[in-house]
């Protein structure tokens, strides 16, 4: 966190780097693909560089759920850096990879992230929708944080039109 905030982003990161195999591999592709997104948080342009690199190389390998988490990745650098004409539309290849994968954990993180830019968006009929998906994809995959996000993010948006019936019932679950 202090060399971050010192500009230099990543340097744990960095210092991996050297360690991985040489040439495309599946622990690469994930280093890249998590190097962009650190460099994201920070504000560096260069991010999305970085998981267009990891995803080049999840695709070369075969490897789909890394491509499709990668993709997310890569969303999320886009509007992490305010560039938001492009994140629901990676959002949508993302979604697909994870679908064809199975990997409803995944599915549920993305719905919840995309539930974040619809709402950014205010398009807050669309965002309760993606909310709806998490839970769905919470109950297949089992995943209990994921049913925390998904209330949670109902009662904020029922917070955000002024429900606060609602948003209290979603608090509390």
């Amino acid at each position: 966190a202090i060399q971050a905030r010192a500009g230099r982003p990543g340097k744990a990161l960095d210092t991996l780097e050297p360690l991985l195999p040489q040439g495309d591999g599946w622990e690469r592709a994930q280093y890249l693909c998590r190097l962009g997104l650190y460099r994201a948080v920070v504000s560096h342009a260069d991010a999305p560089t970085f998981t267009g690199q990891g995803i080049a190389m999840a695709e070369r390998l075969g490897e789909r759920r890394l491509t499709g988490q990668c993709l997310e990745a890569h969303a999320l650098t886009y509007s992490m850096l305010g560039r938001r004409d492009s994140v629901l539309g990676i959002m949508d290849r993302a979604d697909a990879l994870l679908r064809a994968t199975h990997d409803h954990s995944s599915l549920g993180r993305l719905a919840s992230r995309r539930s974040d830019e619809l709402q950014f968006l205010g398009r807050l009929g669309e965002a309760k929708a993606a909310l709806d998906q998490v839970l769905a994809e919470a109950e297949i995959s089992r995943n209990r944080e994921r049913y925390g996000f998904a209330y949670g993010g109902l009662g904020m948006l029922a917070l955000r039109v002024n429900d606060l019936p609602t948003a209290v019932e979603y608090f509390e679950r």
